[in-house]
């Protein structure tokens, strides 16, 4: 064989291999993209401790692809949550009890639509110490950290979207932080929110191909 005619048959193989990989991989001549998944902002309602019920508006995002293969999983990353007290509920837990301070987690149930969950709640959303100054709204920071459970979904047949989307509910497991108390730290009962009527709790959408 010729210099020449060798150097092609390598390129021509190395061409099928990389071909071969890409198949097997399932990625063909595509790559799925990452796109950010995000909420608009979503009214509920709590039931506080010490207070009863009061408002809250979350808002959350996530990175997510852009296309799933029918029958293969994903799993979104990544997420980040803003939960807003208002400030009629911020400013009663801080003037009636001296709460200005939360830290915990939140558990929230999540949905499927063209495909299926392996859990239909995403659990141990980390809520970091943050405080109140006593006035105003309380935008509180959630994030996924090395001990959130993200359920992973499956994609069903194509054509089609694999959409996740926030369900009716969530439950936060908090501590609060007292003005004038001993231990400042002090956990309370779990809450529960609800999602207000009326609302598209869509997180984000994948294309199943």
């Amino acid at each position: 064989m010729s210099r020449r005619l060798g150097k092609f048959a390598a390129g021509v193989a190395t061409v099928g291999l990389v071909a071969g990989v890409a198949s097997a991989l399932g990625t063909g001549t595509a790559f799925a993209a990452d796109v950010v998944y995000e909420t608009g902002d979503l009214a509920y309602t709590c039931n506080y401790p010490l207070i009863g019920e009061g408002g809250l508006t979350v808002h959350a995002k996530a990175i997510g692809p852009d296309s799933v293969a029918s029958g293969s999983t994903a799993t979104i990353r990544g997420l980040e949550v803003t939960a807003t007290v208002p400030a009629d509920v911020a400013e009663l837990l801080y003037n009636l009890a001296g709460v200005d301070g939360v830290r915990g987690v939140a558990d929230a149930d999540v949905i499927a639509t063209g495909g299926t969950l392996d859990s239909n709640t995403a659990k141990d959303i980390r809520i970091d110490e943050q405080t109140y100054g006593g006035s105003g709204d309380f935008p509180v920071q959630a994030h996924q950290d090395s001990g959130t459970f993200i359920p992973t979904a499956t994609a069903g047949p194509a054509p089609g979207p694999l959409t996740i989307s926030l369900d009716n509910q969530f439950t936060v497991k908090a501590d609060f932080h007292f003005l004038n108390a001993t231990p400042a730290w002090q956990a309370q009962p779990p809450f529960t929110c609800t999602l207000n009527p009326g609302q598209d709790p869509k997180l984000g959408s994948a294309s199943i191909t």
